[in-house]
């Protein structure tokens, strides 16, 4: 009898203990869905959201597809244009990081006076100006004046760090609190996906290349680099559109109050 009491006793517990963790979470579940209804809500709310998501996730899924498909590629075309030995390829693409990190220095000044808006657009436009420019003048410049096409090339990395910068803070500035987090998180995924198909597809455009030999070998990376350009001349375009129609380019700050 004493054992038989002991076991229903634990069944009992057990018996209460599955109740009480069913209720629980069903209450997790239950708030959870509150909470999905309540974030909705906001979104929904939330003055020309869609719009503004296109500005910021737009302007980050172009960026991400020119930068990290161009930065995989920057010893390649450092190369390209200064052939040298190891060390000297190290020091190229050193020097081209410190020019990136002055860059961000110098934008993060201009924030409060140019405003991120106005900082993004210029970014994308001059980005996409080296590129264009790169890609119609490397046949010319590749052979003989290849000094032209480096110092176009160091503008356009360093232009690339101006909306590495803005698109980080661009969605503080648009969205409200309650929903900023997530609309950034949503941002943040569209500029990965654009960093997928940059790399993806710029690597292709290199590796046709691999079966050539000689003379074919090079001209085919010639005109790889120069599709490459092209293209991200055409990603910088896609960029200038979703921050103009996205979150406009009235501009903030400082420059605002004058």
């Amino acid at each position: 009898p004493k054992e038989v009491a002991v076991k229903e006793q634990k069944r009992l517990s057990r018996w209460t203990t599955s109740r009480v963790s069913r209720a629980e979470a069903a209450g997790h579940r239950k708030a959870s869905a509150t909470a999905s209804a309540g974030l909705w809500e906001a979104v929904k709310s939330e003055p020309l959201v869609w719009r503004k998501l296109l500005g910021t996730g737009g302007g980050w899924f172009f960026f991400d597809w020119s930068f990290y498909g161009n930065h995989l590629l920057q010893g390649k075309i450092l190369g390209l244009i200064l052939p040298g030995d190891t060390a000297a390829d190290a020091w190229e693409n050193i020097s081209l990081d410190i020019v990136g990190i002055f860059v961000v220095l110098f934008a993060i000044q201009l924030f409060p006076w140019a405003g991120v808006r106005w900082l993004q657009f210029w970014g994308f436009f001059s980005g996409g100006i080296c590129c264009l420019l790169i890609g119609l003048l490397w046949p010319a410049l590749i052979d003989n004046t290849s000094g032209i096409l480096l110092v176009i090339y160091y503008i356009q990395y360093g232009s690339y760090w101006i909306p590495n910068t803005t698109t980080y803070v661009m969605s503080a500035l648009v969205y409200k609190p309650s929903i900023r987090g997530t609309l950034n998180g949503l941002s943040a995924a569209a500029g990965k996906v654009g960093a997928i198909i940059g790399v993806t597809a710029f690597t292709k455009m290199f590796e046709v290349c691999d079966d050539k030999t000689g003379d074919d070998h090079q001209q085919c990376i010639n005109d790889a680099v120069q599709r490459v350009m092209f293209t991200s001349f055409a990603a910088a375009c896609g960029g200038m559109f979703c921050t103009i129609y996205g979150v406009g380019l009235e501009p903030t700050g400082a420059k605002n109050k004058k």
